[in-house]
């Protein structure tokens, strides 16, 4: 078909009424494009909102584990799909908001070529130390940082990674002079922070369960204490001004996806979002539901672009 021809024949179906658009949907499966290896917690959610969802929808959502180049290559064929409501993705801050900061050549911008569906879950992050760190509890620990500049180091995943930004921007309000030691990947950091070689770490649960007892939690990136750690106090308590990192974990379409089916699948992702047995096992696993309507995750996707640029610039890094 000549390319004004399609042009037309697009405009003549983004203009039919919503009531027909919306008939007989989902009619074939729905691709949900995950831009990870498969495996690991934040995977399995993903594969538990599809079987929830395939229940209840009357169409299987069908996963598909698409990773590679932090999670792009995934990400760019949604950002190509047809915007019917059959490709639809479980993306991460990582793919939506910080690779925006990393990168040169973006194959994609998250807040013109996705549409918001609905934020699902987020990540609790601990500040854990090694049980020989002076301080019982963080603010004991803030002020021997303070008074003894450059003698604590802090671990992380890597150059760039959530943990490393994390910590700058908590040393930032803090006011501490602490090191960095990068990791290559979150296990070979904790075995690091566990062994001593490094004193603190920010980690999230679910990472942090096999280690526990070779740590110490002193604090909760979190805006309120989390209910299973009630006697943890949230990071912000102690250090007014901080602000945590958003870890929310999404989902997004293509852009210009018609408002009928943007709502049908909202409402059943908040349904097999709110299921008894969903919200426990994210419980199990450090998880904090979120939910919604679409406007909010997409007001989470503008602030998170917010607030990762400030630590960019705190952490010094520069797109590749």
């Amino acid at each position: 078909m000549p390319r004004s021809l399609l042009a037309l024949a697009t405009a003549a179906i983004l203009t039919v009424s919503p009531a027909v658009l919306g008939q007989g949907y989902p009619a074939k499966p729905i691709r949900l494009i995950v831009p990870i290896v498969p495996g690991g917690s934040v995977d399995l959610i993903a594969r538990r909102f599809a079987q929830k969802m395939t229940e209840s929808i009357g169409q299987p959502l069908v996963v598909e584990n698409i990773s590679g180049a932090s999670g792009t290559i995934g990400s760019l064929q949604v950002a190509r799909a047809a915007p019917d409501g059959y490709t639809v993705m479980w993306a991460t801050v990582g793919e939506t908001v910080v690779y925006r900061y990393m990168s040169r050549n973006q194959p994609y911008d998250s807040v013109k070529d996705f549409t918001p569906l609905m934020a699902a879950v987020s990540g609790v992050t601990l500040l854990v130390a090694h049980p020989s760190t002076p301080g019982n509890n963080l603010r004991e620990m803030i002020d021997y940082a303070r008074a003894n500049p450059g003698k604590l180091a802090y671990a992380s995943a890597g150059i760039g990674s959530y943990f490393h930004m994390t910590g700058e921007m908590f040393k930032s309000a803090a006011k501490l002079d602490i090191l960095h030691v990068p990791y290559k990947g979150v296990p070979p950091a904790l075995n690091g922070i566990a062994g001593g070689q490094v004193q603190l770490m920010f980690v999230s649960v679910a990472s942090s369960q096999p280690f526990a007892n070779r740590l110490k939690i002193i604090g909760v990136n979190e805006p309120k204490r989390y209910a299973a750690m009630p006697d943890v106090p949230a990071i912000g308590e102690v250090v007014p001004g901080f602000e945590k990192l958003p870890t929310w974990y999404a989902f997004f379409g293509p852009a210009a996806m018609p408002r009928p089916i943007v709502t049908r699948l909202n409402a059943e992702m908040n349904k097999a979002l709110v299921s008894p047995d969903m919200r426990q096992y994210l419980d199990s696993i450090g998880f904090i539901p979120l939910g919604g309507p679409p406007e909010e995750l997409g007001a989470s996707l503008q602030k998170g672009i917010a607030i990762y640029g400030e630590a960019v610039k705190l952490a010094d890094l520069k797109p590749e």
